[in-house]
């Protein structure tokens, strides 16, 4: 699995943001599910929560969009892992 480019991106709503990057399938097999997690920040660097996503039926090859919903005043997020069987 490697994870893309991702960022945090404001909703025009105060306190509803979300995660956007890609996650794709480098192997050579399908992962039935595989989830991307991360750690979120406010403005001062204090953490702030966590978001999260997932897929199901990712085939070789094959890259997905993630949207990991983000409450609160996020302004920075760094990934925490992946996880996929």
């Amino acid at each position: 699995m490697h994870v893309g480019p991702y960022r945090v991106e404001r909703d025009v709503k105060p306190g509803r943001n979300k995660v956007v990057g890609t996650l794709s399938n480098v192997g050579h097999a399908r992962v039935r599910t595989a989830k991307v997690s991360f750690r979120l920040f406010d403005a001062n660097g204090r953490a702030v929560g966590r978001a999260s996503d997932e897929v199901h039926n990712l085939k070789p090859g094959q890259t997905w969009k993630f949207h990991a919903f983000a409450r609160g005043n996020v302004s920075r997020a760094r990934l925490l892992k992946v996880e996929t069987n």
